[in-house]
């Protein structure tokens, strides 16, 4: 079985996370699902890579070192010029929790561990709205 064909056109998706197994793992369960897929391993690092590349979905972790998720996406709201939607994917997932990450801009929570099915599915999800809406 080959790779899934990519093309430009395919959504870019971010994956923040400073476990980097974690990060890496999904980031690959993602591609051989056909998404294009960058990673980050830092709330700042992430920032640089949004402000770069402006991905189409960030799946962000909320316990980051520098900065955390939540103001990760307080500042993506802040500065993004076109929508970007974000997902939590985090350990962080009591009620009062989840109310601050859409608080803070977040589109979605997703408590962790979450499979990488659940996600991809979900993402693919998202990605569809976003192409319906445009």
């Amino acid at each position: 079985m080959g790779e899934p064909a990519t093309t430009p056109e395919r959504p870019l998706i971010l994956i923040v996370d400073d476990n980097q197994d974690a990060a890496d793992s999904l980031a690959e369960y993602l591609r051989q699902a056909g998404h294009r897929v960058e990673v980050a391993y830092s709330g700042l690092s992430a920032l640089a890579t949004v402000r770069a590349l402006q991905p189409d979905v960030v799946v962000c972790d909320l316990g980051l070192p520098e900065i955390t998720g939540y103001e990760f996406a307080l500042a993506v709201r802040r500065e993004s010029a076109r929508p970007i939607r974000l997902v939590a994917h985090s350990g962080y997932s009591r009620p009062d929790e989840v109310s601050r990450c859409i608080e803070c801009g977040f589109d979605a929570h997703v408590a962790k561990p979450a499979p990488p099915q659940y996600i991809e599915r979900m993402l693919s999800g998202i990605v569809a709205q976003g192409a319906a809406a445009n």
